[in-house]
């Protein structure tokens, strides 16, 4: 645990709020911490100086040892905590102070819906400059616990200088760095995707594969990705190689199969690439099936490998039920659906819309969404590969009256965004996984004309440092 009660090695602790006297890296210094800031770490000051603290909670009184000074902040670790905020609680996951996967279980789940929210206010007023902002509370989340239904595990180890292999790890990065920590049962990971990585555990030592060894760019597996179904209780396990050719990969397969018989298939994904980069464009499937079908409300729902689709199940109904509510349909509209994946919000929005166009760039994901209309015998629905940015003018030229967006994190390119403001859609809906991107683009949307009016922040994620949230916009006037 990061909150070590250690002495002060006789260096004299600067007192709390010390007017902001000089100090040095190693130094001992004693602080409020009053927020979080957007990568999970606490907030606290000192004079003019900020302090990121990781593992603080707003309230806390702590000394901390500085590990990093710039010119207006530093970073520094918890060495005691003098006073606990009423919001620290005791965190329930024996990795959590090691394991990169979560940022707030040391917070109480009812001060993490109020950070998050604030999270979401900040980066729309700072980066957006946009106020004053409606922006509604977090609901409590259905399940705050083994509510994920992917996991993708590093496969790793810590290499001792004689010993090339040295000691094996199946697990998750430490907190910003590169040092994969060995995981046992985690908490918010479906209880499929943990007896999957128990067995590859146990299996994958025999295999005289090695593993990838990012320093030198040599090695056999670089991952292990596990996908559950929590409507038919299945799971894909995909395993991620530096090569397609692995001996015995077949008999790997079979083990592991009598092993877990809920998995519906294995895979081997190829990925040679000199990147940080989970999956590679190849993939072979070794036994079974790649694909998985899920259940969103009464929609059913083909997922490859490649396939983004949300891993939180009963969270993605709470995010299409604001979608829904936002987009208001009446039955006479068309819409377009950027960034479609394999068409969720296509095709819950098609049943109530005079068409939906749905635009995605992966090619297997469209694949995916043109066989979920199939399944779902929606026939108002078209789906197109393309980026988003390549397609968006051609789309809009038949004209639409409202345009979903749901971007990965790196949010919506500018080209897209001047592409529906130009001729002005009069309605927008923006999903968002990232508020500072969210904030930027909405600040760009609204400086065309757009009026933001709602936004409804979820927890996807509790536990992270991660929020969802949906924008409501509608075209005010022309710029």
């Amino acid at each position: 645990m990061r909150e070590e009660q250690t002495s002060s090695r006789g260096r004299k602790e600067r007192p709390l709020n010390a007017g902001g006297a000089p100090f040095r890296e190693g130094e001992r210094i004693t602080i409020q911490l009053g927020s979080i800031a957007s990568g999970g770490d606490a907030v606290g000051r000192n004079g003019d100086f900020v302090f990121f603290v990781p593992y603080g909670v707003p309230g806390d009184i702590v000394t901390i040892q500085v590990t990093e000074k710039r010119k207006s902040y530093a970073r520094g670790e918890i060495a005691l905590v003098e006073r606990p905020s009423r919001d620290r609680v005791e965190p329930p996951c024996p990795h959590f102070f090691q394991c990169g996967g979560c940022q707030f279980q040391h917070i109480s789940y009812e001060a993490q819906r109020a950070i998050k929210k604030n999270l979401v206010i900040e980066a729309l007023e700072r980066i957006g400059r946009l106020s004053p902002v409606n922006v509604r509370d977090l609901e409590e989340g259905t399940a705050i616990w083994h509510y994920r239904n992917k996991v993708q595990c590093v496969v790793g180890g810590s290499p001792a200088k004689k010993d090339e292999k040295g000691e094996f790890r199946l697990g998750l990065y430490a907190r910003k760095s590169h040092r994969v920590v060995d995981l046992g049962e985690c908490l918010i990971q479906h209880p499929l995707n943990n007896k999957v990585l128990a067995s590859v555990r146990d299996l994958l030592p025999h295999t005289g594969w090695t593993w990838y060894r990012e320093d030198r760019h040599c090695g056999h597996i670089r991952h292990v990705m596990s996908r559950a179904s929590q409507w038919s209780n299945e799971v894909v396990v995909t395993l991620v190689a530096s090569k397609v050719s692995l001996a015995g990969i077949d008999a790997f397969a079979g083990k592991l199969l009598k092993r877990v018989p809920e998995i519906r298939g294995v895979v081997l994904n190829v990925n040679s690439s000199r990147t940080n980069v989970i999956l590679g464009r190849e993939q072979h499937v070794i036994a079974g099936s790649e694909t998985l079908v899920e259940k969103v409300k009464d929609l059913e729902f083909s997922i490859s490998p490649l396939s983004f689709f949300q891993v939180n199940i009963q969270g993605l109904v709470d995010i299409l039920e604001v979608v829904e509510r936002y987009a208001c349909l009446e039955g006479n509209e068309r819409v377009l659906d950027l960034f479609c994946g394999v068409g969720l919000f296509s095709l819950a929005l098609a049943r109530k819309a005079r068409e939906v166009h749905g635009v995605d760039e992966v090619g297997e994901a469209i694949e995916n969404a043109i066989e979920n209309a199939r399944r779902n015998g929606i026939e108002n629905v078209r789906f197109t590969a393309g980026k988003a940015e390549e397609t968006v003018r051609g789309l809009m030229s038949g004209g639409a009256d409202l345009v979903i967006l749901d971007p990965p994190r790196s949010g919506a390119r500018r080209e897209v965004l001047e592409a529906l403001a130009d001729p002005g859609v009069p309605r927008i809906v923006y999903v968002s996984c990232n508020p500072a991107t969210l904030a930027r683009d909405l600040g760009l949307l609204c400086g065309k004309g757009y009026r933001l009016v709602e936004v409804q922040p979820l927890d996807m994620f509790p536990h992270t440092g991660q929020v969802e949230a949906v924008a409501y916009l509608e075209k005010s006037c022309r710029y």
